[in-house]
């Protein structure tokens, strides 16, 4: 009898750190969080400038998951005081879709770049959650070279991150869902 007590003295606590930690990892998956973030002021001054004030702008979207093709679109830019401000676009998108990884998703990822304010938006965005789930602009799909904006806001809807202007996109031309304990990418968009 006294065996016996020794035994469930160490498989107790044991089970009980078993269901801790089996709470930790599952949990996420029942949870979700929705926001609704407005698009960015300079982006929509953009967006409204008159027809004949309109100057260029780029958009670089994937051909197919994977591959980036760069496609030059109808351009927009801010209202034009000058020639010489028509001839330097103020605004600037970078696009692409997330794909799949390790966990289902849905909606793009963009870049919103003004004069000197450039935001990450996401788009009809739809994940998981997952244990410390961040943001990362890479340069690679496996987070060896990478800026981290932080925790994931939200798991659903339209979520902007503020990405410092200062940042490479040519370089961190990628948008990584990561989970961090773990080193698991949820998902990607590349742009």
């Amino acid at each position: 009898m006294h065996c016996m007590s020794k035994k469930y003295f160490i498989i107790f606590p044991g089970l009980i750190i078993a269901l801790i930690v089996a709470w930790y990892l599952i949990s996420p998956v029942f949870r979700s969080s929705e926001l609704d973030d407005a698009v960015p002021e300079f982006m929509e001054e953009v967006a409204h400038a008159p027809e004949e004030k309109v100057n260029a702008l780029t958009i670089q979207v994937p051909a197919t998951p994977g591959a980036v093709e760069t496609v030059v679109v109808e351009e927009v830019g801010d209202r034009v005081q000058d020639e010489e401000d028509a001839e330097n676009p103020v605004a600037r998108i970078f696009a692409g879709p997330f794909v799949e990884s390790a966990h289902h998703v849905e909606g793009s990822a963009r870049i919103l770049e003004g004069d000197d304010e450039r935001v990450l938006r996401f788009e009809d965005f739809d994940t998981s959650d997952g244990p410390n789930l961040h943001i990362y602009l890479s340069s690679d799909l496996n987070a060896t070279d990478f800026v981290d904006l932080g925790k994931i806001r939200a798991t659903t809807g339209n979520i902007n991150y503020d990405v410092d202007p200062s940042i490479d996109l040519e370089k961190y031309d990628k948008v990584l869902v990561w989970c961090v304990p773990f080193g698991v990418l949820f998902s990607y968009a590349e742009l």
